[in-house]
Formats: structure tokens, C-alpha cells, sequence
């Protein structure tokens, strides 16, 4: 797992705005705030994405114990939608520590978003034309295929 540099706690500390993923990949990043002496505003992206996010259940068996606990898949960059989420997120974030550059920041945000936007078209066009090819009778199990389908 990745350990701050003291230059990158130090860098924390100087920081107006700190965007991070948070889960535990970015473990280290809450004491590094902590300890940098951090005044500025934080975006965690898990909160921001935590209705949206899959639930990974996970049974822990001891010999006392039977325990299912539930964590949250952090690969919140996965999703297309998410990346729309945090980027309006992220831009409002900008804008409240930088009021001066808001409408770049705006217009960024709104530019990024379309690009997404067309991406997902592509993929969903993409998919749609895989399923065609496919045909419905290969979707069927090989029992209920007929030759003429």
C-alpha cells in the first residue's frame, strides 16, 4: 500500500482543494489530511458516489462467529455515470475555493460531460450492434434452439 512522503503531507497541508477516491486503497489519505494540518475543502468520492456504488457482501467465518459485512466496490472511475457525478461534483468544488475562474470551470465540467456522454452512446450503439449480430436464438439455451429461429 502506498505511504505519503512527508513532501506529499506537506503539499496536503498547502492544498486549497484535495479530490481523492477514498475506500481503502486511499486509506492513507484521511490521516494524511489529519496530519498535514489540512484547512482547505476535501471531495471524497465514495461519499459523493455511495448510493451509486455496488455493495460487495463478504461472509468472515471464525469459529465463534458467523459475521457478513457489506463494503463498497471503490472502483468508482468504472462507471460512466459516476464520472459525470464527480465531475459536476469535483467543478463545484473548484469553484468554491477558485470563484474567480467559475465559468472555465463550467464550461470544462459541461464540455468533459458531452465527451462522456458521446462515449457511452458509442458503447451503447456498440453493444446493441453485438446483440444483433448475436440473434436471439443464440441467447437461448442450446435445448429450446430451433434450426429455423
Amino acid at each position: 500500500s502506498y505511504q505519503p512522503t512527508a513532501a506529499d503531507v506537506l503539499a496536503i497541508g498547502k492544498a486549497d482543494l484535495v479530490v481523492y477516491n477514498g475506500g481503502t486503497a486511499d486509506g492513507w489519505m484521511t490521516s494524511a489530511i489529519k496530519n498535514s494540518g489540512f484547512k482547505g475543502k476535501s471531495v471524497r468520492l465514495m461519499d459523493v458516489l455511495e448510493d451509486r456504488l455496488l455493495h460487495l457482501s463478504a461472509d468472515h467465518q471464525d469459529e465463534h462467529h458467523h459475521e457478513e459485512t457489506c463494503e463498497y466496490d471503490e472502483h468508482t472511475w468504472l462507471s460512466l455515470k459516476n464520472a459525470v457525478l464527480a465531475c459536476q461534483k469535483i467543478s463545484k468544488a473548484l469553484i468554491s475555493v477558485d470563484t474567480a475562474n467559475e465559468k472555465a470551470y463550467t464550461k470544462n465540467c459541461a464540455d468533459y460531460i458531452e465527451k462522456l456522454e458521446k462515449l457511452k452512446n458509442e458503447k451503447i450503439e456498440e453493444f446493441l450492434k453485438k446483440i444483433e449480430n448475436v440473434g436471439i436464438k443464440n441467447m437461448l439455451p442450446n435445448k429450446k434452439r430451433k434450426k429455423n429461429v
